[in-house]
């Protein structure tokens, strides 16, 4: 079957044009093998495609019927190839994007757009906020994710790591007194974006301090509402150094324990296995870009 298909574009085109010489010219080879794979198409089906001639060919009764069916088929895989090729020169259709609200504000807050701009006849299908959580459920194209990767079959690639620090407002520090050491951190009032972990660790060059901390003043699923609550002072708690240096630039927030550092967490751009569609893999390649640019 495979190679009837393959050997269907030159009997219709012997068919179209009655002519061996010019079928050959116009399919790029060589007379003989275009005679050649006729030939076998015929001992293939058992019947006789053409009356030949020296001066002219001819399809028989039986070649007559398979033409007609034949050129159907050829006709629509052509179309087939032209919207591909359109596709890959002119890529237009949805691409669905994932990502949470932080990745956006910290990276993309302008590049989303200018991408809309530089491929207009893309489509953007954009959700920011809680990610998607079954990948093989959901019809997404694209997802930035933190942390934890999903199942192995997606494709994956690491985007960057994204570091916080623990901050916290001059007025708090006024009234609780700046801390010195990790240990310092126990008996201050925080801010937790879970409700489970009550151990924070801290890195300084090669080492490692663990801290068992009493239960938190308060507990968020929402950075954007930790940062506030640390902002008018009344907690201490984690911030993307990012975020937070444009702040403590306006002397609203203060770095504690400054030669200590939270583990950073890895940034992955998620894509579904296989090929993907032009109109995915241009706006996968303008995010890596963005991320290696940073």
């Amino acid at each position: 079957m495979q190679k009837f298909m393959a050997d269907m574009p030159f009997f219709v085109e012997v068919a179209r044009r009655k002519s061996f010489t010019i079928s050959a010219e116009v399919l790029g080879v060589p007379v003989a093998t275009l005679s050649r794979r006729i030939t076998a198409m015929e001992k293939k089906l058992g019947i006789q495609l053409f009356h030949r001639t020296t001066r002219r060919v001819e399809l028989t009764e039986e070649g007559e019927s398979l033409y007609k069916q034949c050129e159907l088929v050829v006709e629509e895989v052509q179309g087939i190839k032209e919207t591909i090729l359109h596709e890959q020169k002119n890529p237009s259709g949805r691409v669905r994007l994932c990502l949470p609200a932080s990745a956006y504000i910290l990276y993309l807050q302008g590049h989303l757009s200018a991408f809309s701009a530089l491929w207009p006849n893309i489509d953007l299908y954009v959700h920011i906020g809680r990610q998607w959580m079954d990948f093989g459920a959901e019809a997404f194209d694209l997802e930035i994710r933190y942390g934890r990767q999903p199942d192995s079959s997606f494709k994956i690639h690491k985007l960057g790591t994204l570091y916080s620090g623990l901050y916290a407002a001059p007025k708090f520090l006024e009234r609780h007194g700046v801390p010195r050491v990790p240990q310092d951190l126990r008996d201050l009032p925080r801010v937790q974006q879970n409700a489970t972990a009550n151990v924070m660790k801290l890195y300084k060059e090669t080492k490692a301090e663990t801290i068992a901390l009493p239960p938190p003043k308060h507990i968020v699923n929402n950075p954007a509402l930790a940062e506030e609550l640390i902002i008018t002072g009344q907690v201490f708690g984690p911030i993307f150094n990012p975020i937070a240096r444009k702040i403590e630039a306006d002397g609203l927030l203060v770095k504690l324990l400054p030669e200590w550092s939270l583990k950073g967490v890895d940034i992955f751009l998620i894509m579904p296995p296989g090929n993907m569609p032009r109109r995915v893999r241009l706006l996968a390649d303008y995010l890596i870009d963005i991320f290696k640019n940073l």
